[in-house]
């Protein structure tokens, strides 16, 4: 438990000194006890922009892409069961990618008119 303890307290003090541009995602969670930590702190879209992109300011080693890639597949199955069994959460991502998709084929047809 102790661990835990400690990384909780490193988690606050992070939050605490963090400046605007930095961006913190921190899940934990022991199935045995049933306690978790779970912290975001920064701009909503930090986060996201950073599981998204392949375009990295250094070139990141093969163990650090391999872990982004199991972020991206974690959070991506989080997504799924998360509309699966929530009705409204399933309507609001079904919208989202219908707006998506209307936004590509306007772009589309942009492209084709010029």
């Amino acid at each position: 438990m102790d661990y835990r303890l400690d990384l909780y307290n490193a988690v606050g003090n992070y939050i605490d000194n963090a400046s605007e541009h930095d961006a913190l995602l921190v899940v934990t969670y022991n199935s045995k006890q049933g306690d978790y930590i779970f912290a975001i702190y920064g701009d909503n879209h930090q986060i996201p922009q950073l599981l998204a992109s392949n375009d990295f300011r250094e070139q990141p080693s093969m163990e650090e892409v391999e872990s982004l890639l199991e972020i991206r597949e974690t959070i991506l199955n989080t997504a799924i069961c998360l509309i699966t069994y929530d009705k409204e959460l399933r309507t609001m991502f079904t919208n989202a990618i219908n707006k998506m998709n209307e936004e590509e084929k306007k772009s589309t047809q942009i492209k084709q008119d010029a």
